[in-house]
């Protein structure tokens, strides 16, 4: 005897089944992807990395971009064009006083990067 053949199911249905694919399980629309995608791109860089860990680890959380370039070993427009990336997609926050910039990280961005990547990858913690 054959087995029964559900002909009401789409075929994307039986793939889907097939595979144990469950399109509920990421939470990540496309515009959040696309976010998460330039501010990870931000992350990726060694020097920006490296300016936020010496923002992170100062005990007042601001440093001033003059001292950026001697713990760098950077040129200062180096230093300034990463900074204004970090700044536009508002990982940093900036604020003049004076004739100098003072940077600060914007924990509410990281804390969202952090939630992200936890929403996309939580069906593959099984």
């Amino acid at each position: 005897m054959l087995p029964s053949i559900n002909l009401e199911k789409s075929a994307d249905q039986v793939v889907r089944d097939a595979c144990a694919y469950n399109p509920n399980v990421v939470n990540a629309d496309e515009n959040n992807t696309d976010r998460l995608a330039q501010l990870l791109v931000a992350f990726a860089d060694p020097i920006r990395l490296r300016l936020i860990s010496i923002i992170a680890s100062t005990p007042e959380k601001e440093v001033c971009a003059c001292s950026f370039v001697g713990d760098l070993h950077r040129s200062q427009p180096t230093i300034s064009h990463h900074l204004k990336t970090l700044t536009a997609l508002g990982v940093c926050k900036s604020e003049r006083r004076g004739r100098w910039i003072w940077y600060s990280l914007n924990s509410e961005i990281i804390q969202d990067i952090i939630v992200q990547l936890s929403k996309i990858t939580e069906g593959s913690q099984a």
